[in-house]
């Protein structure tokens, strides 16, 4: 019987299933969040809430804009800025001074949770206390 190539089989098998998948062929995730906004939905700490502080938003990298018409969108109407602290994490951003965020984008879909909590560890978009979280979908503009 011949176990050698048995072996050298199952060694090689043991090693591919373990091995790290490369960068290039993981999925591309899509973290192009600028644009025009329509907020569908609204929670504040885990309880559903009517939609405030405007209807419509737009992002434009680290700023965004919202009222309550498409038309008020603009560099004077409400707004707020965002910062990336970590440019390998493009989804957490920093709100104002300190107010940690969380972005996610699926399709024409976005959820954008505000922590209230310095401990929030923000793994996911999830209602939960002290978590603000707006639900949008892209509008055409």
């Amino acid at each position: 019987m011949r176990i050698g190539p048995l072996l050298f089989l199952f060694v090689f098998v043991s090693a591919t299933v373990g091995a790290p998948i490369p960068k290039s062929l993981k999925k591309k995730q899509n973290f192009d969040y600028d644009g025009y906004w329509e907020v569908v939905g609204q929670n504040s700490s885990g309880k559903a809430e009517p939609v405030s502080n405007g209807k419509y938003w737009m992002i434009e990298k680290d700023k965004f804009y919202f009222g309550l018409k498409e038309t008020e969108i603009n560099g004077s109407s409400h707004s707020g800025t965002i910062k990336t602290p970590d440019e390998d994490k493009p989804w957490i951003k920093i709100y104002s001074a300190n107010t940690r965020c969380r972005l996610e984008i699926e399709g024409d879909q976005l959820t954008w949770v505000f922590a209230n909590d310095q401990n929030d560890s923000l793994e996911n978009c999830d209602p939960g206390q002290r978590r603000m979280i707006y639900y949008f979908q892209r509008a055409k503009k």
